[in-house]
């Protein structure tokens, strides 16, 4: 502890603790009843209880508490409870006995949600299932075998596009194509064993979920995507005006894809689902690159497809879709994760750092060059 102040009492302010995620400067102290400062042995018995407290949110303890500084039980009482749910996170994705999971991300940090998937795959039980919900903000999501120079137009990377200062670019760990993800776009991942792995299982899973909210035409198509056959407007990669479209006739329309990671014990099929995106129009600019007529790589290319949303609303179709998977797995409770909560588990903020740069090296490379 830091010297008492000499001379009369006077008020402190200090951060009660500081952790990994921007969000997680929380907390701050005040003093309280400054005129009948608490006793030394008072102070250490605060002390070693805020210690004990924030040593179990796995985060840095700032040695700055004064005599004239008392903390509120109603404090202690909240920073208990925040701990209590990072571990109830860590331990039921991790706990041998939970065979069926589900997880909603409550944030839109891209890197956050695919450090958390990446988490799932690599450290829930092999013979468990587990289904995860999250949607980003705008965002372009590479494939791990793909050139970004041949897939994106990573000049409009910077620009704003309605509310957001910029669009991420962020390589993900499976294969498939580059994609572009956004507040309108519910993602669905699974993870399962590797054993009973199968590409349409799931996304026939989405499909029973769509079909239950009155998309009927949905279907998935010999490349494992989901498509709808309707009379309907869709987009091309390169098209930036949506209302100049003509109308097209009984042809499929993308909106939803697939891709996976296999590993020896455990597998991943993840996909993107299109209900309300606003982008529409213009996600062809950001998925196709000024430069790929003069690159020759070893990179695998994007297969480009019209598509089109099916207007429904988020949170319906995140309830179709995790009763669908109850009817196939069994009834098991949701936990909902945040990017505060995800940031106290010391894995995935690993994963998190090497996401960010991996990708933040590839945007400042093109502007070197460019």
């Amino acid at each position: 502890p830091q010297p008492a102040p000499t001379g009369p009492w006077e008020n402190h302010r200090g951060s009660a603790y500081h952790g990994a995620s921007s969000k997680a400067s929380l907390h701050q102290v005040n003093t309280i009843n400054s005129s009948n400062p608490p006793s030394e042995t008072q102070s250490r018995t605060l002390q070693s209880r805020y210690s004990d407290t924030m040593a179990s949110l796995g985060v840095a303890v700032m040695s700055f508490v004064r005599p004239s500084l008392t903390f509120k039980t109603t404090k202690l009482t909240a920073m208990a409870a925040i701990a209590r749910t990072f571990v109830t996170i860590e331990k039921a994705a991790t706990n041998p006995a939970n065979k069926i999971q589900v997880f909603v991300s409550r944030t839109h940090d891209p890197y956050v949600n695919l450090s958390f998937e990446h988490f799932l795959l690599s450290k829930t039980p092999e013979d468990s299932t587990v289904l995860f919900l999250y949607t980003n903000r705008p965002s372009v999501i590479i494939g791990r075998n793909q050139n970004p120079w041949q897939e994106v137009n990573i000049g409009l990377l910077n620009k704003k596009l309605g509310a957001a200062d910029k669009v991420d670019l962020v390589r993900r760990r499976s294969g498939g194509g580059t994609v572009f993800h956004d507040e309108g776009n519910m993602n669905y991942s699974v993870v399962f064993p590797t054993a009973v792995f199968d590409r349409d299982t799931h996304a026939l899973m989405v499909v029973r979920a769509l079909n239950s909210l009155g998309v009927s035409q949905a279907k998935v198509n010999e490349r494992h995507d989901i498509v709808v056959v309707q009379k309907s407007k869709g987009v091309q990669g390169e098209t930036v005006n949506e209302a100049a479209l003509p109308l097209l006739e009984d042809k499929p329309l993308k909106i939803s894809g697939s891709a996976y990671k296999v590993t020896r014990k455990r597998a991943l099929h993840h996909g993107t689902c299109l209900l309300s995106s606003k982008h529409l129009a213009v996600i062809g600019k950001y998925l196709k690159s000024p430069a790929a007529p003069y690159i020759s790589s070893f990179g695998t290319p994007s297969v480009r497809s019209p598509i089109t949303n099916v207007r429904v609303d988020n949170k319906k179709f995140e309830q179709a879709v995790v009763a669908e998977f109850k009817k196939l797995y069994g009834d098991v409770k949701v936990i909902e994760v945040t990017d505060f909560d995800a940031a106290r588990v010391e894995l995935i903020g690993k994963y998190h750092e090497e996401q960010k740069v991996r990708s933040h090296r590839l945007v400042y490379l093109f502007s070197c060059y460019s």
